[in-house]
């Protein structure tokens, strides 16, 4: 076993033998395997490593697309994923399952957690989504090289509370599944149009490291969080207040805003719509 290898197990929660939600940057994980000539080659070697790192526990990659909102019509099978090849090859070579969310997808082996036929209204962040399964399966998010700005999980957090600072936009669309064509609306929380909201990542992930929830090596190289843990910490600082998750200057145009309106945002305070 090699040093980095025992490096990181040591920081990989012992209590939590759910699935890894792997959010992945191959130019920073080259700490851990080097990158070879043939690119396959490379990208095996590390689904190899993080298989050995976490034995038998279960392994889920993000496999995102975001051209729904442009094209509206999302395929499970042909859609690419546009987070990086690692998670790509995984989709393509390794995963027996896709989930269904038409931007925010899922892939692993065995069984599927999720809904394998779409409704007729999804929602991106609710409790049948991936990141929900993650938590109630008791799951660890994994950064791999990833920044946590990656930390996509926020935004089911942010389902529960429902931020004042977002507002909900519906869209349209058809999902294929087996060659089946499934029309949907699709509920998702958007960030308001044309203004700076940010979250402040550098604070969130060190509050999250002073608790001890977040464990970390080589400066954020690798970063391994309990999915319970994260989401009721998350939740116990909205609560007390709820532009916890914003940097300074998101919160010094988003509060007099929201005070302004005495409600929470709308869309058509920042976007014209025809309804």
């Amino acid at each position: 076993m090699s040093s980095i290898h025992r490096e990181l197990e040591k920081i990989l929660p012992k209590d939590c033998k759910g699935p890894v939600f792997i959010h992945s940057d191959l130019l920073k994980s080259s700490l851990f395997v080097k990158p070879t000539i043939n690119k396959e080659t490379t990208l095996v070697k590390h689904l190899q490593f993080l298989g050995n790192l976490f034995e038998d526990r279960k392994l889920w990659f993000p496999c995102f697309n975001y051209q729904f909102p442009k094209t509206g019509i999302y395929d499970v099978k042909n859609s690419i994923c546009e987070l990086g090849p690692l998670p790509e090859y995984y989709r393509c070579n390794v995963a027996t399952w896709r989930t269904i969310d038409p931007i925010f997808s899922a892939c692993g082996v065995d069984e599927n957690p999720c809904d394998e036929i779409p409704h007729k209204e999804m929602n991106a962040f609710d409790e049948v989504s991936i990141f929900a399964k993650l938590v109630k399966q008791n799951g660890v998010v994994f950064f791999y090289g990833a920044s946590f700005s990656s930390a996509t999980i926020i935004h089911h957090i942010e389902y529960i509370i429902k931020p004042l600072y977002r507002y909900n936009k519906v869209m349209s669309g058809m999902i294929i599944t087996e060659n089946v064509k499934h029309s949907i609306k699709y509920n998702y929380h958007m960030r308001p149009f044309g203004f700076h909201l940010v979250y402040d990542w550098d604070r969130l992930l060190t509050d999250l490291q002073k608790e001890g929830i977040a464990r970390s090596i080589n400066n954020g190289f690798a970063t391994s969080i309990p999915a319970t843990t994260l989401k009721k910490y998350w939740l116990e600082r909205l609560n007390k207040d709820p532009y916890y998750l914003l940097d300074k200057t998101s919160k010094e145009w988003v509060i007099p805003k929201v005070e302004e309106l005495g409600r929470r945002f709308k869309i058509t305070d920042f976007e014209q719509t025809n309804f």
